[in-house]
């Protein structure tokens, strides 16, 4: 008895659906590997902050040029700017030089 024509197309798609999920070792999401350089780690806003405003962007947080440490707005800042509203510190990571975050975002 030959296969209705639904169930053929639903086999096709099924195999081609499959065929797209990369299970081996070159899969970067299952297969994960945290480096030094090419990989950030976010340390604030906390996830639940980062996701409800996903959809407006997120800029990272000012990082010095060289040296840490002097003159930089602190992560948790919210003081109100020029519009009004209250201000976004950014994305804070755990790179401490405007050249490291620049590495690691262009590689």
């Amino acid at each position: 008895m030959a296969q209705q024509p639904t169930t053929m197309m639903k086999t096709v798609l099924d195999g081609w659906r499959n065929s797209l999920l990369d299970m081996g070792g070159r899969n970067r999401l299952l297969n994960f590997r945290h480096t030094r350089t090419a990989t950030l780690e976010i340390g604030s806003p906390g996830a639940d902050a980062l996701l409800a405003d996903l959809a407006r962007g997120w800029e990272f947080a000012p990082v010095p040029e060289k040296t840490p440490g002097v003159g930089l707005e602190k992560a948790g800042d919210t003081a109100e700017g020029t519009t009004g509203r209250p201000h976004r510190p950014g994305l804070v990571t755990q790179k401490t030089t405007q050249a490291a975050l620049d590495s690691s975002l262009y590689l």
